[in-house]
């Protein structure tokens, strides 16, 4: 159990920064694009070769898969910024996920405060990849909690779902964007079981609230009103 931790720990702290070879700094422009950094896990992008009179400007949040490197999230990202969306990138680690109150919970805060504080943004699209389904579940069961957070809920005009992972996913699917070893997958698997069972008030229930939230959410759009 413990190495299985020491791995969990390791993966979680690896970060690739790299977009085509290149260090990306904050507020270092490399071919039109600009980022900066607004924490550890959330980052955002905007293209420089928009004009500066562009008003109600869309932003589009990626909530990526788990140990998604940055070059792969920017295959996605790059077509938003090139088509003149702003983009905002949420990345989360598996210890994050493990301990929600801590990690998920906290990432998925610092999102809203984010969309609370840019206001400029009127239109926000949610694309959630795997694990990112359950962080925006995680966002939702935040918005209801705090009806402060409505006007960000009113906001969201778009959502898309790419292999979106529920909590029943977690167990096998955890070990598998960890390691391609068979051994450490399964080891890792009954770990996280165990986890799941033991530690239910801090992390399961959690997960099933998020997956409720997400199953039943109270946004509706896109609607026939919603034009991104």
């Amino acid at each position: 159990m413990a190495v299985i931790l020491r791995s969990l720990a390791l993966q979680s702290k690896k970060r690739n920064f790299v977009i085509k070879g290149m260090l990306l700094q904050s507020n270092e422009t490399i071919r039109g694009i600009v980022s900066k950094p607004i924490t550890k896990n959330i980052e955002l992008f905007k293209a420089t070769n928009k004009l500066e009179s562009e008003a109600d400007p869309t932003l589009v949040i990626i909530f990526s898969w788990l140990l998604a490197k940055k070059k792969h999230i920017m295959t996605y990202g790059n077509i938003y910024l090139g088509h003149g969306f702003d983009l905002l990138t949420v990345n989360v680690n598996p210890m994050q996920i493990l301990w929600p109150s801590k990690g998920s919970q906290v990432i998925t805060e610092n999102v809203l405060e984010f969309l609370m504080d840019k206001q400029i943004y009127r239109k926000i699209v949610i694309h959630a990849f795997s694990v990112g389904a359950y962080m925006f579940g995680e966002m939702l069961v935040r918005m209801e909690e705090d009806k402060k957070y409505i006007f960000v809920k009113n906001r969201i005009c778009g959502q898309i779902y790419d292999s979106a992972a529920d909590h029943t996913d977690i167990a096998t699917g955890m070990p598998k964007a960890i390691s391609n070893n068979p051994i450490l997958q399964k080891a890792m698997e009954i770990y996280i079981r165990s986890h799941m069972n033991v530690f239910f008030n801090s992390a399961t229930r959690h997960y099933l609230k998020a997956s409720e939230q997400f199953h039943n959410t109270t946004v509706k759009s896109p609607d026939r009103k919603s034009v991104v």
